[in-house]
């Protein structure tokens, strides 16, 4: 018997050994979602494309995202030429396709689908390409499987094909996929007919629908008899967002959008610099075995995020205006406002009724530069950003109507030209709408940014707040007291120096004679010398209660009651469910 057991025994543990030792065969499903906004994403309940994103899909992987993914930003944010690049990995330049009407006539001999490519590389890949709209069947794929058909059809088809069941004329029944690419459209259906903002309930609803049957290839995946043995490697990415049920125009919140990749080796956290849609291809590439080509524009994700780090309100914070009955910074660093030099009469401050404790009025008595007024920081070295530096702004803000002109909140630079050196968060971005957010960021004529729109309402206090990081991407971000955290973004890694050496000021441009004044109120206005994270702006924002700089994390501050925990870059992360 003792003999027997010790048999018994070394056998399990060359069975175990030559387990352990398997090599693992690296999969690939890319997941494109037509019309996906990054900011309704967030406000959506999506538990399983959650599970990818903080890396609970199984205990071996991780998940590598950004919130602030960008589309191509040489065409139009309209499906043909988007399409093109995520399946390319190249820009409209290098692909040709520039509209949706000429989808088929892209230069894909020189820049083919990646999966044409997985094909070409290695013929004995069981690759599938499954979609929704017509145009995408124009671009040659070289897939073993191609098919239309609706979304539902597509997430049946896909299951099959991932448990061996799916079978046709060009598949064969139990045939083991190596990597599949799906194409849905149905969130951009919804973004068309009800609006593609995070307040529709039925973009939002969709978004939760479509959550579910993404829920039912993870779990198809996870049922694999070989999923141990397995590297899945899962993208989630979008062509565009919306504004508010079109898009098309190039607007920050028509380009903003999700890209999530999730497998065992990337990185768990959020990932470093600007995301883009056409990054798919080569980080799907490179999962694959392949040498990414240098002529893709896109490049691979997940191995490079940002380095886990506590939430600090107070850290770098360089100007806090509470405007409690004062204009004197509560930051330490002495950046107190002060009348503008041009005004024509002193802005009106209070001690109560602001969002917290008191406000100021920064009042346009008659329009134009006359019976107007405003504030200035002046130009003190810790407000100007060079180069390389990094900030944010923030501050709760609040109008009675319709502004006038491009009136600016927050300025630095001569705005008699968005090419002039400076910065600026504006009131009125649309020329004429006169109740949207929106931004301006230039060194020079040749790298002027543009970070446009997102509609605030009347009479109701509205946080609005502005990360740049110089390396990355500027982001807006806004929300009122409903809990709806909105924000669009644009790269902002080529502009250069900010400094504009003109005043840093509160209802005018930098020069103080603008001639569309501001007629808002402003509350709790606060600099950092850094880009704060969308961990730290959820923390700041706090569901649309607001919360006091000077005791950001005392007992005192009422915990949100419609926040959940996600985990982020290895933190715990608040955001609204």
């Amino acid at each position: 018997m003792k003999q027997t057991l010790s048999l018994t025994a070394a056998l399990a543990a060359t069975l175990l050994s030559s387990t352990s030792t398997q090599a693992i065969e690296n999969k690939s499903l890319v997941i494109s979602l037509d019309g996906l906004r990054a900011d309704s994403l967030w406000n959506a309940n999506t538990p399983f494309i959650d599970s990818l994103i903080n890396g609970t899909f199984d205990a071996s992987y991780n998940g590598a995202m950004s919130w602030t993914a960008q589309n191509v930003d040489d065409a139009d944010t309209v499906s043909g030429p988007n399409h093109a690049a995520i399946m390319t990995g190249v820009t409209a330049t290098k692909h040709g396709v520039t509209n949706n009407g000429n989808v088929g006539s892209g230069d894909y001999a020189t820049y083919p689908h990646y999966m044409q490519r997985l094909e070409t590389a290695n013929s004995s890949l069981n690759t599938a390409y499954l979609y929704n709209w017509s145009e995408d069947g124009k671009i040659p794929s070289g897939a073993n499987l191609i098919k239309q058909d609706s979304d539902a059809k597509i997430i049946a088809n896909a299951e099959k094909i991932l448990n061996g069941r799916f079978k046709n004329q060009d598949w064969t029944k139990g045939t083991n996929v190596d990597a599949m690419f799906l194409f849905l459209d149905d969130p951009d259906h919804a973004g068309h007919s009800s609006g593609f903002t995070p307040l529709s309930a039925n973009y939002i609803s969709e978004i939760e629908s479509i959550d579910t049957q993404i829920g039912t290839l993870l779990n198809a995946i996870k049922d694999r008899s070989t999923f141990s043995n397995e590297d899945w490697q899962i993208i989630i990415t979008s062509d565009h967002g919306g504004l508010p049920s079109g898009h098309g125009g190039g607007h920050a919140v028509q380009s903003t959008i999700p890209y999530i990749v999730s497998s065992k080796t990337v990185q768990q956290g959020l990932l470093t610099g600007t995301a883009r849609s056409y990054d798919a291809a080569s980080t799907a590439l490179d999962h694959m075995g392949l040498t990414v080509p240098t002529s893709l524009d896109g490049i691979v994700q997940g191995s490079s995020v940002y380095a886990a780090s506590a939430p600090d309100l107070t850290s770098d914070l360089v100007t806090h205006l509470t405007f409690d009955n004062t204009l004197n910074d509560a930051s330490g660093s002495a950046n107190h406002a002060t009348i503008g030099a041009n005004s024509d009469h002193d802005p009106t401050l209070y001690s109560s009724g602001g969002k917290l404790g008191g406000y100021v009025e920064i009042n346009n008595l008659g329009g134009g530069t006359n019976n107007s007024s405003y504030l200035s920081l002046g130009t003190g070295n810790n407000i100007q950003f060079g180069d390389n530096d990094s900030f944010t702004t923030a501050m709760w803000y609040r109008v009675q109507g319709d502004q006038t002109g491009d009136s600016v909140i927050l300025s630095n630079k001569d705005w008699n030209s968005g090419a002039n050196q400076g910065w600026q968060v504006i009131a009125n971005s649309e020329n004429g709408n006169g109740d949207d957010f929106g931004g301006n960021f230039a060194s020079d004529s040749s790298d002027r940014t543009d970070v446009m729109s997102i509609d605030y309402t009347f009479n109701q206090w509205w946080f609005v707040a502005t990360t740049y990081d110089a390396d990355g991407n500027v982001i807006i971000y806004a929300g009122k007291d409903d809990g709806v955290l909105h924000w669009m973004s644009k790269d902002a890694s080529s502009i250069g120096d900010l400094s504009s050496l003109l005043d840093l000021n509160i209802g005018q441009d930098g020069t103080g004679n603008y001639a569309h004044n501001l007629d808002a109120d402003i509350d709790e206005l606060a600099i950092w010398r850094r880009s704060l994270t969308l961990e730290e702006i959820s923390l700041l924002y706090n569901d649309g209660a607001g919360i006091d700089l000077n005791a950001p994390f005392s007992a005192a501050v009422p915990e949100p009651t419609t926040l959940a925990l996600l985990s982020l870059a290895g933190l715990t992360a608040i955001r609204r469910r």
